[in-house]
């Protein structure tokens, strides 16, 4: 790597440091950049997070209304079932008739 090279080495040396004690120099003198590039990141990600959310819904919404609607005709099919039933028992002689009515 770069901080093996003896010519790099010399200098940090001279300078009084090892390679250590230099990144520990430079994370001290930024660590006030680096918390507030942290900071942004952090909201960025949030920002993103909400957007996701916001278009999951979106995409989700149109799924949701198809899956109703077919419940919804699933469930009219069944009660027009049940009312065909009752009718046809209803007509059977020796049975009293049900009354049904038509309200669509």
């Amino acid at each position: 790597s770069l901080w093996d090279e003896p010519r790099i080495q010399k200098i940090i040396t001279a300078k009084g440091h090892t390679s250590s004690s230099l990144l520990e120099k430079a994370l001290t003198l930024q660590q006030e950049n680096i918390l507030k590039l942290d900071q942004q990141i952090a909201l960025r990600v949030k920002t993103l997070a909400q957007l996701q959310q916001s278009y999951e819904a979106l995409v989700n919404r149109s799924i949701v209304q198809e899956r109703l609607k077919l419940q919804n005709d699933l469930l009219k099919r069944d009660l027009q079932a049940i009312d065909v039933r009752a009718v046809e028992q209803g007509s059977q002689p020796g049975r009293a008739s049900p009354v049904v009515t038509d309200d669509s």
